[in-house]
């Protein structure tokens, strides 16, 4: 199920039990969607990097997921003060 079914099912509940409009395609619910969806998804690193000096969620190209620390100076993804290799993706954590 998408985050998009779960919140239209969530409103239709919302809206029964307390009766007022939570609907997911008010202006509201759809910033908050869209934020929700943009912090969830992976970027590419080769195509764009996080701020210098903070935390992101990485995978790499073995399937292993990891926390660590972006730094632009030394350019890279760090993980326990070692250099992480084959980063495929990363997002930010919020």
């Amino acid at each position: 199920m998408t985050v998009e079914e779960m919140a239209g099912e969530y409103a239709e509940k919302t809206e029964a039990e307390y009766g007022f409009d939570m609907h997911p395609k008010t202006a509201s619910f759809q910033g908050f969607i869209d934020g929700y969806s943009e912090a969830l998804r992976w970027r590419d690193p080769k195509e764009e990097l996080p701020i210098d000096s903070c935390d992101v969620l990485v995978k790499t190209d073995e399937g292993r997921y990891y926390a660590c620390y972006f730094c632009l100076e030394r350019e890279g993804f760090f993980h326990e003060y070692c250099r992480l290799q084959g980063v495929i993706g990363w997002r930010p954590i919020e």
